[in-house]
């Protein structure tokens, strides 16, 4: 083999490789594009709540769609891993929500949070849980996130998730105290 012939060989690679590389980009960016969302987990409190039917707390998780395009958020999900003998188990479910701040003792959230819902670039997305929830302690969920059309998870930060867990254990343990002012 040849100078030109090895040079005629490597040309050829390098040309295969970057049509490779351009049938790769225009996939990723045009056929299915990936979308960065921004996603938000925290107990909120209602100010000024005088409604003895409107919880005073409740658990949010919201998206913010940062680009490129619009994204259609189909499901809020849980995780839950448990170490086992073999390594973790995984279980995953999906998180009952509202669009609505919860009622008090409300275990239906009747609207499901209103998903699939369509998210534009730069706005935001709001769904809502009651604190009371058993998300924490029957479950032991570890991850909360959503779930966009092409089945792509995105998760919320994990200390997110411990500082909500922390907030709800502590509701939770708060609620269960007997009252010391009832008869």
């Amino acid at each position: 083999m040849g100078t030109s012939e090895i040079a005629l060989l490597i040309s050829g690679i390098a040309l295969a490789v970057s049509i490779g590389n351009l049938i790769w980009n225009i996939r990723s960016k045009f056929l299915q594009p990936k979308p960065n969302i921004g996603i938000h987990f925290a107990v909120m409190t209602k100010a000024g709540c005088d409604d003895s039917f409107q919880a005073k707390r409740a658990i949010q998780l919201s998206a913010t769609n940062l680009g490129p395009n619009d994204v259609v958020m189909s499901q809020v999900i849980g995780r839950s891993r448990r170490l086992k003998w073999y390594g973790f188990h995984t279980h995953y479910m999906v998180v009952l929500v509202s669009s609505r701040w919860p009622i008090e003792g409300q275990k239906d959230p009747g609207d499901y949070g209103n998903l699939p819902t369509r998210i534009a670039v730069g706005d935001q997305g709001s769904w809502y849980m009651p604190i009371d929830n058993t998300f924490f302690t029957e479950h032991d969920m570890t991850d909360f996130g959503l779930v966009d059309t092409f089945g792509r998870r995105h998760w919320a930060k994990q200390k997110h998730v411990k500082l909500v867990r922390a907030k709800t254990l502590e509701h939770l343990k708060q609620s269960r105290l007997p009252n010391p002012l009832s008869g």
